[in-house]
């Protein structure tokens, strides 16, 4: 029976982060594609190629559940690993002609660095599915919250240097999210610095739960701004796939939360036991 079910974990799990983080591939190659000028034809033809790459990963996933076969699933996340692992090196290329100065593109090299952390990490998952590694770790607890919340402080960056320097208001909160999320990835790296002896289920929990209502206000802040946007009452440069784009990678941040919270909550049990 745990055999089965953990089979159904793995088969599950991958097909989750295939479609969350394959759209979220084909997304960042559309708006790469978007922040070249016209004469960049090449980088432009390799930013489409990788669209359509992480689409046709989307259509052959679509029939896949937790009854496929799990060596199906093995070597599908082989194949996904080898497109994620080839869009970083892309989106790595990309950033060096552009820190070397070979380029200029309306791609902010932060945005350029940003999506191939996100690459790396979509990768990092897929290897760590087919290695059995499925239930949190203490450390990953720690590592994975450091990474995400870069991103968070990243997004908030982004956000407030393309809203209209007109919008006050909603600059000013981007910039106050921003300095938010710059002091929680600095206090997780200090409690990363302190590994092993700060994986304890206290200071855990008390990070977790930091980190949750700073996730959550800055996620409906996305939510919102992706709202105006949509509706066109507000000025700014963010399409409004890019404003929906952040919101998802902030509700999936939460949700990664959420399960380390229930692992945690697994382990205070079997210590009262």
């Amino acid at each position: 029976m745990r055999s089965e079910i953990a089979i159904s974990a793995f088969v599950m799990r991958s097909l989750e982060e295939i479609r969350f983080w394959s759209r979220i591939m084909k997304e960042h190659a559309f708006f790469l594609s978007l922040g070249f000028t016209a004469d960049q034809t090449q980088l432009i033809q390799e930013a489409k190629h990788f669209i359509g790459v992480f689409e046709r990963i989307e259509e052959q996933i679509a029939d896949y559940n937790e009854k496929t076969d799990p060596a199906v699933i093995r070597e599908l996340n082989r194949q996904v690993y080898q497109a994620a692992a080839s869009i970083w090196a892309y989106k790595r290329k990309v950033l060096g002609l552009q820190l070397r100065c070979e380029i200029v593109t309306n791609n902010l090299p932060l945005l350029v660095d940003h999506t191939s952390r996100e690459a790396a990490y979509f990768a990092k998952r897929l290897k760590e599915l087919n290695e059995g590694k499925l239930r949190p770790l203490p450390e990953a607890i720690i590592k994975e919250n450091v990474f995400f919340l870069k991103i968070m402080a990243d997004h908030s960056k982004f956000i407030g240097h393309l809203m209209d320097p007109s919008e006050r208001k909603l600059v000013d909160q981007a910039r106050e999210f921003s300095h938010d999320f710059d002091q929680l990835l600095f206090q997780a790296q200090d409690l990363d610095h302190m590994r092993p002896q700060s994986e304890t289920v206290p200071l855990l929990d008390q990070f977790l739960d930091q980190n949750r209502v700073s996730v959550v206000s800055l996620r409906d802040f996305k939510k919102t701004a992706r709202d105006l946007i949509e509706a066109c009452r507000i000025k700014s440069n963010i399409p409004a796939l890019l404003a929906d784009h952040v919101y998802r990678e902030a509700d999936h941040f939460l949700e990664i939360i959420d399960a380390f919270d229930e692992h945690l909550m697994a382990v205070k049990h079997e210590e009262y036991k």
